[in-house]
């Protein structure tokens, strides 16, 4: 009997597996650890957490550092691994090639800083899930696959159809036998701030963990004016113009 197989990339997977594998035999593969973690504790014990060559996190782009990046007065402080530099290579590439058709329309105009680090996180993303499909999918050339694609498109570091599009690519081209079905996931607006009127009793203390600091200060007066207890509230004349907490 020809194996069957499905990948779970996201705990938003795992309500469509189990609907799939409740009439089938199916071997459920991950690539990341906290998402295997979570397979398991949902009920799938037999989940395989794949060994690649490398660590997945490595295979998605976090590998030894050859380069440096040199941010303002910090040179030497960020160091690029090889599969981000290859991402900001090719984004680069790509604004290239926009700067062109836009200065057919207006002489001088320029993509400039709108889509860099949304399209970087998009190829470094991309190129990573081709590493770890082109190493995956030939072990398992004799099972046939279920592709779940969510009905997101990519967004930073929210689930997608990223990953589940390369995966039915690479299976196309190695001729393999799959179906695909779309899912129904959170828009990228969900869940994103929690009511804090109504926020679970369950919840002991809050934190605030600032990625983007043009908007912290709301974020924690938000959270102030909730009355719940929270870790801290971190000094704010402390916070450089270039967006950067120094120590």
């Amino acid at each position: 009997m020809q194996k069957e197989i499905i990948f779970a990339a996201n705990v938003e997977d795992l309500p469509y597996i189990q609907q799939l594998s409740a009439a089938r035999n199916i071997q459920v593969l991950c690539v990341l650890p906290h998402v295997h973690e979570v397979t398991l504790r949902a009920g799938f014990l037999d989940a395989i957490l794949v060994d690649l060559s490398n660590p997945s996190w490595q295979m998605l782009g976090l590998e030894e550092q050859d380069t440096y990046l040199s941010l303002n007065a910090f040179t030497n402080l960020i160091q690029i691994p090889p599969l981000t530099k290859q991402a900001r290579q090719a984004h680069l590439a790509f604004n290239e090639g926009l700067d062109a058709l836009l200065s057919g329309f207006l002489e001088g105009a320029t993509i400039g800083g709108w889509l860099p680090i949304q399209l970087a996180h998009f190829l470094h993303n991309a190129l990573g899930y081709r590493r770890i499909w082109a190493e995956i999918v030939p072990r398992y050339s004799s099972g046939f696959w279920h592709v779940l694609v969510p009905n997101q498109p990519y967004c930073l570091g929210n689930h997608s159809c990223l990953a589940s599009l390369l995966l039915a690519d690479q299976l196309s081209q190695s001729g393999m036998a799959y179906s695909a079905y779309e899912t129904e996931i959170p828009g990228l607006g969900e869940g994103q701030f929690p009511d804090l009127k109504n926020i679970s009793p369950q919840v002991d203390l809050l934190c605030h963990i600032p990625t983007c600091f043009y908007d912290t200060e709301y974020f924690y007066d938000e959270i102030e004016r909730s009355g719940l207890p929270f870790l801290f509230k971190p000094d704010f004349s402390r916070l450089s113009g270039e967006g950067l907490m120094i120590a």
